[in-house]
């Protein structure tokens, strides 16, 4: 006869754990749920990131994904993009 050396000798011992298994998953995804998304950015190849952590200057990033410290790191966006400028034509 082969025997469990820690396992859940009864249905209600398995439920148990599971319940104390969820207890501290399930805050963990909500948590991540609301904290990873402030915590990445993307940049578009005509913007870049200035980056402060905690009102000093960090450096400025370039395109592409940028991981911030939530509430630490404040990203400004930078649009480099040029825009075209309409001139009214010249009368000789």
């Amino acid at each position: 006869m082969v025997q469990r050396l820690n396992g859940p000798k009864t249905m209600d011992q398995l439920i148990s754990r599971l319940f104390n298994l969820g207890a501290w998953i399930i805050p963990t995804i909500i948590i991540a749920a609301i904290v990873l998304p402030q915590a990445v950015r993307i940049l578009r190849e005509y913007e870049r990131g200035v980056i402060f952590r905690l009102g000093k200057l960090q450096g400025a990033k370039g395109p592409g994904l940028i991981f911030l410290i939530p509430v630490v790191d404040r990203m400004v966006r930078w649009i480099c993009a040029s825009s075209p400028l309409t001139c009214p034509s010249r009368k000789s």
